[in-house]
């Protein structure tokens, strides 16, 4: 009987580990998440690729050159949200699964700060103005 009581014991002790540890990648996921991000002349900055949840997001163009905006929600056409030029700020409420791509217009590096509130755990990348276009 006590191996029994110990063994459930241990059992219940190793679900609440893991709970704690679940309820801690979550609030990592669901947080905020700040960050100086460059996009090469030529390239362009994807935020969100994939299933993901709704999120808030304040850019800053810290550069020299224009930045456009774009959002494409799942199955839906890729939309222009406007370009921010140097020093210009947005707030965006981006829904869930829905990609948004920063695309350097100029000749020379981009740089923007990207603070997100609410979903972080996005997938992030460069991929070539060439390809942006095409889709």
């Amino acid at each position: 009987m006590k191996k029994i009581l110990l063994s459930m014991f241990i059992i219940l002790g190793l679900v609440g580990i893991f709970k704690a540890f679940e309820a801690s990648n979550l609030a990592a996921i669901y947080s905020d998440l700040t960050s100086t991000t460059v996009i090469e002349a030529n390239q362009s900055f994807v935020l969100g690729e994939g299933k993901h949840a709704g999120y808030k997001a304040k850019i800053v163009n810290k550069g020299k050159v224009d930045i456009e905006i774009f959002t494409e929600a799942e199955k839906e056409e890729r939309k222009s949200v406007g370009v921010l030029k140097p020093n210009d700020k947005a707030d965006f409420k981006i829904l869930k699964n829905t990609k948004v791509i920063f695309k350097n217009l100029g000749n020379e590096t981009a740089t923007i700060g990207i603070k997100l509130s609410g979903d972080t755990g996005l997938s992030m990348g460069y991929k070539p103005n060439k390809q942006q276009n095409e889709k």
